[in-house]
C-alpha cells in the first residue's frame, strides 16, 4: 500500500501552525488583515488564520501550497494563537463545491485546512475536490452535508493527488458514487485518529456508500476505537447506506488497508446495502483482477443487505484478507471480527460473505459470530472462488426469519467451475443449521478439513447427489462422520470439552482429544498464529500426543505459558 506518513503530515501542521511563523488573520472584525479567505490567499502569506465569526461563501481554486487554519473566535484570539470553541465555516450556498484544490507547481504542494465545517456543497464534487500534485492535509474539521456526481464529501483524483484525513467527520454527504470520499486514477487517501466516515450516502442505489475507490487508488484507514457497544462511539467506516457496498466500494485495481492496534479496532459497521437480488457487500464490496482488501484487528460488524454478502462480497477474482496482529489486544479472542451481519430478505444467503467468479478470500484468528440468514447462513462461495479460513471462532449463527437455514457454507457453481474451501483449525459450534457444508449439485467441489472442531448440530456435510467431489478431512473432532466421504482419515467423536460453551469460551480441557492432537507434516502448515495470537505447536508435556503436537481447534493450549515465562 502507498501511503502518506501521518508523522509528516502533524510535523508539517505544528510548524506551519507556530506563533512565530509569519500569517495573516481572516475575519469580520477591523482587526483582521483581510475580510475572506480568497482575499487572504492572494496575498504573500501562505500561512493564514480564520476566524469563526462569519460564514465564508469564497469560490475560488487553490493552486499554491498555503495552510488554512480555522477556529479562533475573532482575530485578536488568531493573533494570539487562542482557539475557540467552534469551527471556521466554509459553505458552498447549495451551489458550488466548497473547496477546489488543483497545483502543478512542479512539485507536490501541501494544502492544510485545520478545524473547519466545510457544509452545503453542491456539484460534480460536494465538499472538497483534490486534483493535480497536491496534497491535502484535513485535521480537526467536519465535512458535512455536500451533494457531488463524485464524491459527496471528498474527491481525491489522479496518481499525484493526495489525502490525509485526521481525527476528522466525513458524514452525512450524498454522492451517485462515493457518499462520503471518492479516490481515483491512482491517487491516494489515509485515514487516521478519530476519524468517522459515517452516514453518508450513495444515493439511485450507487455504489459505496462510505468509500468509492477505483483506477488504482489506494486507501489506507487506521481510524480505530476500542470496544463500547454504540456505533455512535466508534471511529471508522459506519453507518452509511448505498445500493451497492453500503460501507466501502473497490474496484478497478483499487486497494484498501484497514487496520487497527492493540488498543483498538479498525471498523466497518451497520453499513447498508440496499440493492435487491443478486447484489449485496453491506459491509464491503470487492470487485475486479487486482483489487484487494485486507482488514487486520479489524470490525465487520452489524452490516446488512437485502439479498446477500451483507459483511462483503468479492467478486471477479478480487481479494479479501482479514486476520489479527500476533500481539495482545482489547479483547483478545476477538481482535478480528465478523459478526452480527444479516440479511434481510426472506430466502437471503451468506450474512458474513460472498465470494464469486475467482475470487480469492482468506480469514483467520477471527470471531464469526451471530450472523444471521435463512441459507448458507454465513459463507457462499461460487463459480472457481476460492475461501480459506485458518484459526476462526465460528459460534452462535443463526437463522433471520422462522426456517432452519440448510447450511453454514454453501459450495456452488457450474460444471467444471465449482468452489474451493480450505477449513483449517477452526473451532465451530453452537449454530443453528441442517449441515455445515452444502456442496450444490451443478459442479465439483474441492472441500479440505484438518485440524478443526465442528462440534455442532446437523449433519457435517450435504452433497447434493454429486459423487465427483474432492474432499479431505483429517485430524479433527467432528459430531458425526456418516456425511463425510472421500479421503477421510482420523477423525473423532468425542465431546472436545469446552471450557463454557455456554458463554462462548471456546477453548479446550487439558484432556481434550483435541489437545496435542495432529502432525501438520502430513497435510498443510498453518499461515498464523492460533486465534489469540500465540504459537502453533505447544507440545503440552502432561499429555501424550496423538499424531502430533498441533492442537484441533482455534486455540493451541499451553502457549501462553510461553508468554507467561517471559520467552515472548
Amino acid at each position: 500500500m502507498r501511503t502518506l506518513s501521518r508523522m509528516l503530515a502533524v510535523s508539517i501542521l505544528m510548524t506551519a501552525s507556530d506563533f512565530s511563523a509569519a500569517f495573516v488573520t481572516v475575519g469580520a472584525d477591523q482587526m483582521c488583515d483581510y475580510n475572506t479567505i480568497e482575499a487572504a490567499y492572494n496575498g504573500a502569506d501562505n500561512v493564514i488564520r480564520i476566524a469563526n465569526d462569519q460564514i465564508y461563501l469564497d469560490d475560488f481554486l487553490i493552486t499554491k501550497q498555503v495552510f488554512l487554519f480555522g477556529g479562533f473566535d475573532s482575530c485578536l484570539d488568531a493573533q494570539n494563537n487562542q482557539l475557540g470553541n467552534d469551527n471556521t465555516h466554509w459553505d458552498g450556498a447549495e451551489s458550488q463545491t466548497v473547496v477546489k484544490i488543483n497545483t502543478n507547481n512542479g512539485f507536490q504542494s501541501i494544502i492544510a485546512l485545520d478545524r473547519f465545517l466545510i457544509e452545503d456543497g453542491d456539484g460534480e464534487v460536494g465538499g472538497i475536490s483534490v486534483k493535480g500534485r497536491s496534497t491535502l492535509i484535513l485535521s480537526n474539521s467536519q465535512v458535512e452535508y455536500n451533494v457531488g456526481v463524485k464524491g459527496g464529501g471528498v474527491l481525491v483524483s489522479g496518481v499525484a493527488a493526495k489525502a490525509v484525513i485526521s481525527d476528522s467527520e466525513i458524514r452525512t454527504n450524498t454522492g451517485t458514487d462515493g457518499g462520503g470520499i471518492y479516490c481515483e486514477l491512482g491517487a491516494e487517501v489515509t485515514i487516521s485518529g478519530a476519524t468517522r466516515v459515517a452516514y453518508n450516502e450513495a444515493f439511485f442505489a450507487g455504489n459505496g456508500g462510505g468509500i468509492y475507490a477505483t483506477s488504482d487508488c489506494a486507501v489506507t484507514s487506521t481510524a480505530s476505537s476500542s470496544f463500547p457497544t454504540s456505533a455512535n462511539l466508534q471511529y471508522g467506516v459506519i453507518g452509511n447506506h448505498a445500493g451497492v457496498g453500503g460501507g466501502i466500494y473497490l474496484n478497478e485495481g483499487a486497494t484498501m488497508l484497514l487496520q487497527g492496534d492493540t488498543e483498538g479496532a479498525a471498523n466497518v459497521l451497520v453499513n447498508v446495502a440496499t440493492r435487491g437480488s443478486g447484489f449485496g457487500g453491506g459491509g464491503i464490496y470487492v470487485e475486479g483482477a487486482e483489487t484487494s482488501f485486507v482488514a487486520i484487528n479489524a470490525r465487520i460488524d452489524g452490516n446488512s443487505a437485502n439479498d446477500l454478502g451483507s459483511g462483503f462480497v468479492v467478486t471477479n477474482q478480487g481479494q479479501f484478507e482479514m486476520r489479527r496482529l500476533d500481539a495482545s489486544c482489547w479483547d483478545n479472542s476477538r481482535c478480528s471480527s465478523l459478526s452480527e451481519n444479516f440479511v434481510r430478505f426472506e430466502g437471503g444467503i451468506a450474512a458474513a460473505g460472498y465470494a464469486n467468479n475467482g475470487a480469492v478470500v482468506n480469514i483467520s484468528q477471527t470471531t464469526i459470530a451471530e450472523n444471521s440468514a435463512d441459507d448458507q447462513t454465513l459463507f457462499s462461495v461460487n463459480r472457481s472462488a476460492y475461501l480459506r479460513l485458518e484459526g476462526n471462532l465460528i459460534y452462535a449463527n443463526t437463522n433471520k426469519n422462522s426456517t432452519v437455514p440448510e447450511g453454514l457454507i454453501g459450495l456452488g457453481g457450474e460444471a467444471a467451475n465449482g468452489a474451493n474451501v480450505d477449513f483449517f483449525y477452526n473451532t465451530l459450534t453452537n449454530n443453528i443449521n441442517q449441515a455445515v457444508f452444502v456442496l450444490e449439485e451443478e459442479a465439483e467441489h474441492r472441500l479440505n478439513i484438518f485440524n478443526s472442531i465442528i462440534f455442532n448440530l446437523g449433519v457435517v456435510m450435504d452433497q447434493k447427489g454429486m459423487t465427483n467431489n474432492i474432499i479431505q478431512a483429517d485430524c479433527s473432532v467432528v459430531t458425526e462422520t456418516n456425511t463425510i466421504t472421500g479421503n477421510v482419515g482420523f477423525l473423532s467423536t468425542a465431546d472436545p470439552q469446552f471450557i463454557d460453551a455456554f458463554n462462548n469460551n471456546l477453548a479446550v480441557a487439558e484432556d481434550s482429544v483435541a489437545v496435542d492432537m495432529c502432525d501438520e507434516s502430513l497435510f498443510i502448515g498453518a499461515n498464523h498464529t492460533d486465534v489469540k495470537g500465540l504459537p502453533r505447536g505447544y507440545d503440552l508435556n502432561s499429555k501424550a500426543n496423538l499424531f502430533g503436537p498441533y492442537d484441533a481447534g482455534a486455540h493451541e493450549l499451553g502457549s501462553d505459558l510461553i508468554f507467561k515465562a517471559g520467552f515472548e
